[in-house]
């Protein structure tokens, strides 16, 4: 996997990060949304993830959970809160 730097934001009050990633790729959205949508896979297209542990039973849609192995060692847990096939969205917390 390769690593890039990518603007994050932390905000000192609720220890949170935040990150914007933005890529334009010429391939179908159907496509797109097969493999963003891949939810416990998401090391193979994001740049600061190592690996990941799929926490959930379900490994899509609004409940599912992972942690995220950061390549600077922290570890992120993540859980899906919205969910969208048909607009190919999803919010995580």
């Amino acid at each position: 996997s390769k690593q890039e730097n990518v603007p994050i934001k932390s905000t000192e009050e609720t220890n949170m990060v935040k990150a914007h990633i933005e890529r334009t790729v010429n391939v179908p959205i159907n496509r797109a949304w097969e493999i963003l949508s891949d939810f416990a896979n998401v090391q193979k297209i994001h740049p600061l993830v190592g690996s990941v542990d799929q926490k959930s039973v379900q490994d899509r849609g609004v409940g599912a959970v992972r942690t995220c192995h950061m390549y600077d060692g922290n570890d992120v847990i993540e859980r899906i809160e919205e969910w969208d096939d048909e607009n190919h969205s999803y919010k995580i917390k």
